[in-house]
């Protein structure tokens, strides 16, 4: 693998251990530079002290281990065998897979991603919207199980569940939703992971009202049947979306309880890029990749748009589209731009 390659595809298989191992040993420069960055960038705004965050980040990341080893232990062997093949402390990597809530929790808060789902070709696809310095450091992984299950997901060193599908044919996506209140449960990351490992969207829903309260994100998943489902952590609720429509959109703001987006001042963004995906998708008849693909890299808002440039964001120097993904659940065929879509084509990547 290239040190230097913009999200390289790194293949993964066996049991939770040998997974592990494989992906610490190959991305370990990778893993350290993402604890260097959330080291520096998640931090509460009103303290300084790199000292000082990192012995938060921990403290929280300790929490968030008991939470996820209670809920499936092979995914606590998969993160401390990261943790031993890197060389860092198992913490850092549970804090990984539970930086959405812990940076939640700092009040470092972010609007990201577009996703959208349509029915009839099947095909599922976001915008995935963060810093800039992600562009070198993510990756994807193409992970195969004992039982001939496998995984390929775009996602970030160290982190194990994120945006991808399966040979099942079913996929998921990704945003961001901010709720007035601590997050204390399983981290949405390894929702993801536990979504990507179920065989069907009925078990991956049934996982989703199972899982307790205390998280916040919108998870869209869609599979090659042309099922979909939305589903909206709201911090102590769960809300299912209808799904009965040709097409569905999602932002960053919560469209079941509206009540939830307490800062309305901070979604202009969100209320803008549901409002644009969600003409366009109407406008066209016919459903395609190639419509999708238009809709994710519309800009002709230029002060609000789907595809974004990079800017400064509240704690990060530089934030926008890092990429766009496309998964075509049928032909289990993933196209993605290696980093910002204003700079990098389409390539096509297969499961298999």
């Amino acid at each position: 693998m290239d040190v230097e390659e913009k999200f390289p595809v790194v293949d993964v298989t066996g049991i939770p251990e040998e997974i592990g191992a494989q992906h610490g040993k190959l991305l370990k420069n990778r893993i350290h530079r993402v604890i260097e960055f959330y080291s520096d960038v998640t931090k509460k705004l009103d303290e300084d002290g790199r000292e000082s965050n990192r012995k938060y980040i921990l403290n929280s990341a300790r929490n968030f281990k008991n939470i996820i080893h209670a809920y499936n232990s092979d995914y606590s062997v998969e993160i401390e065998s990261i943790a031993e093949a890197s060389d860092v402390d198992p913490l850092w990597i549970y804090a990984i897979n539970s930086r959405s809530e812990i940076m939640s929790n700092m009040e470092n808060v972010s609007t990201e991603c577009t996703a959208l789902y349509f029915k009839n070709p099947r095909i599922l696809g976001q915008n995935w919207d963060w810093a800039a310095d992600f562009e070198k450091l993510a990756f994807i992984m193409r992970l195969t199980k004992p039982d001939g299950h496998k995984i390929i997901q775009v996602t970030e060193p160290g982190m194990i569940g994120k945006i991808g599908f399966n040979n099942s044919g079913l996929g998921v996506c990704l945003n961001f939703l901010h709720v007035d209140e601590e997050l204390k449960g399983l981290p949405i990351h390894i929702i993801l992971r536990a979504m990507l490992d179920s065989k069907s969207i009925e078990e991956a829903k049934d996982l989703a009202k199972n899982v307790g309260k205390g998280r916040s994100g919108n998870i869209l998943m869609g599979d090659k049947n042309g099922k979909y489902q939305d589903i909206e952590f709201g911090g102590s609720e769960v809300y299912l979306l209808d799904a009965e429509n040709n097409h569905f959109v999602h932002t960053n703001h919560f469209l079941k309880n509206e009540k939830l987006n307490s800062k309305p001042e901070l979604l202009l963004s969100s209320f803008n890029r549901y409002k644009i995906a969600s003409n366009l998708a109407k406008s066209y008849r016919t459903q395609s990749l190639e419509l999708m693909k238009s809709i994710l890299l519309d800009d002709t808002d230029s002060e609000l748009p789907i595809c974004r440039k990079y800017i400064p964001g509240r704690v990060m120097e530089k934030v926008g589209t890092i990429c766009t993904i496309l998964m075509d659940l049928n032909q289990e065929v993933m196209h993605i731009t290696k980093g910002s879509p204003h700079h990098n084509p389409f390539t096509k990547i297969s499961l298999n």
